[in-house]
């Protein structure tokens, strides 16, 4: 058996029985991947998804709790309509929960897809719900071993966690943050789990909840799938916790019984809500009874297999490669890089956003939606086929079913567009080495340029402890983009992102950039994510000449003076954002000498806010021996700096001014531990933390922890408040509602989106006839450019940072973030 890597499992190949083929996503704690069980009797092979505990959570005692727990009451769970799990263990530290491979599509890019609301209309959704309470009543009325109810409730129930096969089974999926009612471990009061836009007012509130909560987000499906949008839209996620109790009214003409069943189902009250899954299964099998014929199984599989019949095809034909052709050492192939279509297509799926982690991913895609889904806030809305058209609905789904077939048949066979059937996209053979091959050039070759396409690459963290800073920046680039798009590309290209996991590693990093620039031929590196995986790529690309644009990093090391010509940043220094902070602690907080320490990832990213403050400390005549505690990246291991300070305020107590501030230049979850242990130590400080930690990701780490912990933390930004009226940020606003209506504003998909805005203008500016030296050019002469969030942006042949303007947030006792003035 070959052995995995220390540090990365970006390349697997065995673990246990289980061979990898493909990656699937990535989710809050685990990693998920398509494999192969081979070594039973006549070459026995059967497909399975293999969910992993990430490796840098299997050493901290409380996530392997949870993720145990996930297993054990998935082991418990065998039904139709629940997906099925089929073993639980443990290989060379890797825990995992092995679960049946389904070929299918989650409801919520079922709904967003092209022709949904003429193939998919409102009696097979309505069908398809009553299956998920079906599986539902399943899952609340289980037993324990000693046929006593164990009362599950999922606490999760989205259109994310319902996925429908192409052979029409409907299945429930993802009970990661299920609730056990009488197991010992509870959820504390006032931790809220889930997403906010279809939990019931109790889950909102933090209180205690039974199998009614459940019932509730059915209901919110239901309004959805009749109103034909989402519910609450236009509301920020903050609204959307806070709202009244009312119900937003349905369309008139929404069949009438329908609208009283959801009307009970989402009633305030749970005691005025069904009392089961099973009684509100039965009434909604009663209006189909009643309104239209019964459906079958195939034809909603044939519709869902209709809508996706490319994607299908070209995810079959890489299994059969994987299976067929890959070699040990190869870079797993992922189901991202096939789910980009061309406009109209179903919407992409990112890293995180995957059939088997639901909620715990973004469903955030870079493809154009067509012309009648544009409005942010609609959904395509269903028809009610009279029991009279139900036989030409047939035709049309078979139809569409067996048209999405022969397409299918000649990807496998030829991996091309057969003759005679316009505006199937191309879908290239896929190989283990790479998945995405380079359009053919233009006649005069520009790398990543073709005649109608200008493709860009990223390295990011999709995995490990700093995920949701890459998740996050990529949703902003692909928001950016996808409206740059929509709007008609850039002189006729539309842009296009390759994004690659680099873990918060600096070798994988760079293997990227190397990937990107030298393999898959991007025009520029766009969004790279942190200091330590920059310092690493940088030189790579620099040395190719390649545009290095908006790093979300505020290290020096993209700072030089003068500045390199292939590089330019968005966004303020850390050393500017310490700055400031050292600014409000000693003019501001009146803070004496010896009363701020510094708490810093141990490398360059930490050394970058270190510097900061003491130069500022010195600038300002006072003493610059800052004391500084850290920890290595991608660890949890903040003990020993927690201790050291602690021996550090108890000296100082004696001798001078004890610990009054902290500021903190960290990753959301170090810094998150790193607050609780030092708030569980009493130690009266403030604590600030630079942008790069991810504000939103550092507030839900401290929600889950309590209130007592979130109070009070300060972050810097180096963007508006996400909630603000600024011009620039409601088009962010409106744009991430449109495209991604799942998704919930934050500061760094904000900084993506602006980061996208700016590259987008000078690629504007540039024109038709562009190359690398011709968009430096212009870079360099793009002055005051308004993006709407403040002084206008710009660069120069010897200033390449756009913007020195420093924000300040701090956290309220709800742990949301509410904008301050450290002037």
């Amino acid at each position: 058996m070959l052995t995995l890597p220390d540090k990365s499992f970006a390349s697997p190949e065995w673990l246990g029985k289980y061979r990898f083929l493909a990656e699937i996503g990535f989710g809050g704690m685990s990693e998920i991947y398509l494999t192969v069980t081979q070594g039973g009797l006549a070459g026995f092979q059967k497909l399975v998804a293999l969910k992993l505990l990430r490796r840098d959570l299997a050493e901290d005692d409380e996530f392997r709790r949870m993720f145990l727990d996930e297993a054990r009451l998935a082991a418990r769970l065998s039904h139709p309509n629940v997906v099925q799990t089929y073993d639980v263990g443990e290989d060379r530290g890797r825990y995992y929960i092995a679960m049946e491979y389904l070929e299918g599509q989650t409801f919520e890019r079922i709904r967003r897809a092209r022709n949904s609301a003429r193939l998919f209309p409102l009696e097979l959704q309505v069908r398809m719900l009553s299956q998920v309470l079906c599986g539902l009543h399943y899952a609340h009325a289980s037993p324990d071993y000693n046929d006593r109810p164990i009362s599950i409730v999922h606490r999760d129930v989205t259109p994310s966690n319902v996925l429908i096969t192409y052979d029409g089974q409907v299945k429930l999926i993802d009970f990661g943050i299920a609730k056990v009612l009488d197991w010992a471990r509870h959820t504390q009061v006032g931790v809220r789990k889930g997403k906010a836009r279809y939990m019931a007012p109790e889950q909102v509130s933090g209180m205690p909840l039974d199998r009614r909560a459940d019932l509730y987000s059915v209901g919110v499906m239901l309004w959805e799938t009749l109103a034909g949008k989402h519910i609450w839209s236009g509301l920020s996620e903050s609204e959307v916790i806070n709202r009244s109790g009312e119900i937003p009214p349905l369309p008139p003409e929404s069949p009438a019984m329908l609208q009283q069943i959801c009307r009970k189902a989402m009633s305030p009250r749970p005691g005025d809500r069904y009392p089961t899954a099973e009684a509100l299964r039965a009434d909604l099998d009663l209006f189909l009874s009643q309104h239209v014929t019964p459906s079958r199984e195939r034809e909603l599989g044939a519709a869902v297999a209709a809508l996706f019949a490319d994607e299908r095809a070209a995810i079959r034909q890489l299994i059969d490669t994987q299976l067929k052709a890959s070699r040990p050492g190869d870079r797993l192939p992922a189901f991202r890089d096939l789910r980009t279509g061309p406009p109209g297509a179903p919407s992409d799926t990112p890293v995180a956003a995957n059939p088997y982690l639901g909620a715990a991913g973004s469903d955030a895609g870079a493809a154009v939606r067509n012309d009648a889904e544009r409005n942010s806030e609609q959904l395509p809305t269903p028809a009610v086929y009279p029991p009279t058209s139900r036989r030409r609905m047939f035709a049309i789904v078979v139809g569409a079913a067996l048209a999405g077939a022969a397409v299918a048949l000649a990807l496998t066979r030829g991996g091309s567009r057969p003759p005679g059937v316009p505006g199937v996209p191309d879908v290239p053979h896929p190989t283990a080495a790479a998945l995405v091959r380079p359009a053919p050039p233009p006649a005069v070759v520009v790398r990543g340029v073709t005649d109608d396409t200008i493709t860009l690459g990223m390295s990011a963290a999709f995995s490990g402890g700093s995920r949701e800073l890459g998740n996050r920046m990529k949703l902003g680039l692909d928001t950016a983009f996808a409206a740059v798009n929509d709007a008609g590309g850039v002189a006729g290209r539309r842009l296009r992102l390759l994004a690659l996991d680099d873990g918060y590693e600096g070798p994988r990093a760079l293997a990227n950039v190397q990937d990107l620039i030298d393999q898959r031929k991007v025009f520029a590196i766009i969004g790279d994510v942190g200091t330590p995986t920059t310092q690493q790529a940088l030189p790579h690309a620099l040395a190719s000449r390649t545009i290095f644009f908006g790093a979300f990093t505020g290290s020096a090391i993209l700072r030089h003076d003068p500045p390199d010509r292939y590089v330019f940043n968005f966004r303020a220094s850390y050393e500017e954002e310490t700055a400031r902070m050292i600014d409000y602690l000693v003019d501001v907080k009146k803070v004496p000498d010896g009363g701020i320490v510094v708490f810093a990832q141990n490398d360059g990213y930490g050394d970058a806010g270190y510097d900061g403050a003491t130069k500022m400390l010195r600038h300002k005549g006072h003493d610059d021996q800052l004391l500084r505690v850290g920890y290595e990246r991608n660890t949890l291991d903040i003990d020993a700096a927690v201790a050291r300070i602690a021996e550090y305020n108890d000296q100082a107590s004696r001798i001078r001014h004890p610990v009054k501030a902290i500021i903190m230049v960290a990753t959301y979850k170090a810094a998150a531990r790193f607050i609780q242990r030092i708030r569980d130590r009493k130690l009266d400080a403030l604590v600030l933390n630079v942008s790069f930690v991810g504000s939103n990701a550092l507030a839900e780490e401290l929600r889950e922890l309590g209130p007592a912990y979130a109070q009070g933390v300060i972050v810097t930004q180096v963007v508006p408040h996400y909630e603000s009226d600024a011009t620039g940020v409601l088009r962010y606003r409106d744009a991430l509602a449109r495209y991604h209506p799942d998704q919930h504003p934050d500061f760094v998909s904000l900084e993506g989106f602006l980061v996208g805005q700016l590259f987008a203008e000078a690629l504007r500016r540039t024109g038709r006839e562009l190359d690398t030296e011709r968009l430096v050019d212009t870079l360099e002469q793009l002055h005051s450019v308004d993006i709407g969030i403040g002084d206008g942006l710009g660069f120069s042949p010897s200033q390449h940072q756009a913007s020195h303007k420093v924000w300040a947030t701090q956290l309220d006792e709800h742990g949301a973030f509410r904008s301050i003035d450290i002037q």
